[in-house]
């Protein structure tokens, strides 16, 4: 019996105006493999699944979906023919429960429902499934990890024929992450699933992955069978040019003759505070870091790194005694953090860092005095260039530029030669291999001018990669601390998820 393939994207082409997002990709996916789908941001990884799923129509070209030419309208045309897809962003309803979300993904809902009788038929499935998580609580209680779980067993419940993920281990731990798509490895390998798995983290793919699609300016440069592949030439292939290995890339730690690495550039000492729902998301946290140093503070989302940023940012005026810069209690005005060499690049930029109607140049400036008008967009140029930011032309305005290209736009206007101190929180979430590699390298730069770097990260392999020592932040206190050398996935994961460890200050 001739097997079908799973999916077939047949001279799919998507233009939107004069650009082609996607150029003629002939791909066939075989069933009841894992399948992972690279590429750099704006490589048409995203349009490609939108058109198979119902979001959009491909300009021209076809799609076959188990030996079967089909077009969807929606997303659940989709759904009704065994397409699911887990989102990067969560697509559940907070004010419900874990049951009534459920009940709310099924097509077929009766006009009445017996709750108990539903309740029965979830806790028999559920048991089946290496994790639970209780039908009654609110999602709105739920942790970033156990939300993303749900949203995985909603799609599992409902027996797709195939399921979409993007970035699904955005918000885990290495150990939830290995959990959730063990699972999914383990459907796979039992023929009741294919799986098309969109990620940026290379241990996944590597370990999890069976074949390999690579986009690449919206052509499909790459596929085969991973076990071709390495780290290296996954990278090469996405990016298009020969780049430095990760250790290469690696630098230790700035060593000089003088007293910079005695210097402390941030304290926090004692920090305690309430965040937006009641709850406390700071709990008596404190933690150093010294000039010419990452300190990279590790945690899954939701532990408390939102509101450490809010107080660094001076958006919590009563918690800045906790806080000193250089040995001097924290003021909230900009004029203050730039006098001491403060700068910060909060997590989403464009919402929280930017003015997005405004033109690329006026936000690479927006902070500079010392200039005269005339050379405010000559210097803007300078720094453009300088950034590889990627750009016709300084005018448009920010917000429509790709997330690295906005995190360059930020590192430009934050990265001054008089950096002393620099926050930044999730630097390259969402952003592909090259983008990482760039930023990465900036940050490393700057902690070896002398600076003092705090890294907030949930992606542990870029806080093992930058960090010199590490933190790991849960329930708003540090559980665990110590040199970069001493902690592993391991360690850091059963820190991330609850388990008290050492920390330096209990030495």
């Amino acid at each position: 019996m001739i097997r079908s393939p799973a999916l077939e994207f047949v001279h799919i082409t998507m233009k939107f105006g004069t650009f082609t997002a996607l150029d003629d990709i002939n791909l066939t996916l075989e069933p009841h493999l894992f399948h992972v789908l690279l590429g750099e941001n704006g490589a048409g990884k995203s349009t490609l699944v939108k058109c198979l799923i119902g979001y959009q129509k491909p300009t021209s070209g076809g799609l076959v979906v188990n030996g079967q030419e089909v077009e969807f309208d929606s997303p659940r045309q989709a759904f009704a023919a065994g397409l699911g897809m887990v989102y990067q962003h969560f697509t559940l309803a907070d004010q419900l429960s874990v049951l009534e979300n459920f009940l709310l993904s099924r097509t077929d809902l009766p006009l009445v429902l017996n709750l108990d009788a539903e309740a029965r038929l979830l806790e028999g499935w559920m048991k089946t499934m290496p994790f639970q998580i209780p039908l009654h609580l609110p999602v709105g209680t739920l942790s970033a990890g156990e939300k993303q779980k749900l949203e995985i067993l909603i799609q599992l419940f409902h027996q797709p024929s195939l399921l979409i993920l993007d970035e699904p281990s955005s918000v885990l731990t290495p150990a939830e992450a290995d959990e959730v798509l063990g699972l999914l490895k383990v459907q796979v390998q039992q023929k009741n699933l294919t799986v098309v798995l969109i990620t940026h983290k290379f241990r996944e793919v590597l370990q999890y992955g069976d074949t390999v699609s690579i986009l690449r300016k919206g052509k499909l440069v790459s596929h085969g069978n991973l076990a071709n592949y390495d780290e290296h030439s996954l990278g090469s292939l996405m990016v298009g040019n020969t780049l430095e290995t990760k250790e290469a890339n690696s630098q230790p730690a700035l060593e000089t003759s003088g007293p910079v690495r005695d210097q402390l550039g941030i304290e926090v000492q004692h920090l305690s505070v309430w965040g937006a729902r009641g709850a406390q998301a700071l709990n008596d946290l404190s933690f150093r870091v010294q000039q010419g140093e990452i300190y990279g503070l590790a945690g899954i989302s939701g532990n408390g790194q939102k509101e450490l940023m809010e107080v660094l940012m001076g958006l919590h005026p009563e918690a800045q005694q906790a806080v000193r810069f250089h040995g001097q209690t924290f003021r909230s005005s900009r004029r203050w953090l730039r006098q001491r060499g403060v700068s910060l690049l909060p997590e989403l930029p464009l919402q929280n860092a930017c003015l997005k109607d405004f033109s690329i140049w006026e936000n690479i400036m927006l902070h500079s005095s010392r200039y005269k008008p005339k050379q405010l967009k000559a210097e803007a140029e300078r720094l453009r260039r300088d950034f590889g930011l990627r750009a016709a032309h300084l005018d448009i305005p920010l917000r429509t530029l790709s997330g690295g290209n906005i995190q360059r736009t930020v590192l430009a206007r934050e990265l001054r030669p008089d950096t002393q101190i620099l926050i930044v929180s999730n630097p390259c979430f969402g952003l592909d291999f090259q983008a990482t590699a760039e930023i990465h390298q900036r940050l490393r730069q700057a902690r070896n001018d002398g600076a003092a770097l705090l890294l907030m990260s949930e992606d542990l392999d870029e806080i093992l990669e930058l960090s010199d020592r590490v933190g790991v932040l849960s329930e708003g206190k540090i559980l665990w601390e110590g040199p970069v050398k001493q902690a592993d996935l391991t360690t850091l994961g059963k820190a991330m998820a609850g388990h008290r460890g050492h920390h330096e200050n209990d030495r």
